[in-house]
């Protein structure tokens, strides 16, 4: 099929457990010490499932990462519109060829990441809305690779063109692997076509 898999230890000590007063200084702190890649994040379980950092960064203002929300069935559909059939054909969790389809798509992943079964978040620069969208499935629980005694989510991101070679893919991969991390799972994976130099 021209794609292959790649697995990615997530070791090291995972981040808080039980809930905390979530702000956006934490979330900032977060955010900053992912983009100076000084160590490794940690999130704690409530930002897990509900993140929500918003910031000022000097190329992008009205920076914004959160989780996805029952009202985002338009989000995700300005978001697709911000990819070109090579991105659409590279990113392919939902039936981008089939509009009619979309919105069923697009609210089934709602459920997915409110019910806690896969982390699901929204990248948005303020005033042009949702500029990336990344995840990782079954982030609550994965049972075809529990089965084998491990836990693997499945990773996915998504950049629009016009933002792509920024920085903000890799932004991406480090937050679910903190996610990840959190969750403790033992890898995670990525599946992607052997023709997707950045998925390497």
């Amino acid at each position: 099929t021209g794609r292959t898999h790649r697995h990615c230890a997530c070791g090291g000590a995972p981040g808080r457990r039980g809930t905390s007063k979530r702000n956006t200084r934490v979330g900032l702190d977060l955010l900053l010490q992912v983009l100076s890649n000084r160590g490794e994040p940690a999130i704690c379980a409530d930002d897990v499932w509900r993140l929500d950092i918003r910031c000022d960064l000097p190329t992008f203002p009205g920076f914004c990462i959160r989780s996805l929300n029952r009202d985002d069935v338009p989000a995700l559909q300005s978001f697709g519109d911000k990819l070109g059939p090579g991105a659409r054909h590279l990113f392919a969790p939902y039936p981008w060829a089939q509009p009619d389809q979309l919105p069923d798509a697009f609210r089934k992943a709602i459920d997915n990441a409110v019910r806690r079964v896969d982390a699901s978040y929204l990248m948005e620069v303020q005033g042009r809305g949702a500029i990336g969208h990344f995840f990782l499935w079954k982030a609550g629980g994965n049972a075809h690779s529990g089965k084998h005694g491990v836990q693997v989510p499945e990773l996915g991101v998504a950049i629009g063109d016009e933002w792509q070679r920024k920085g903000l893919g890799r932004l991406a991969v480090r937050l679910l692997n903190a996610v990840a991390r959190e969750r403790r799972a033992d890898a995670v994976e990525l599946t992607t076509a052997m023709t997707n130099e950045g998925g390497w």
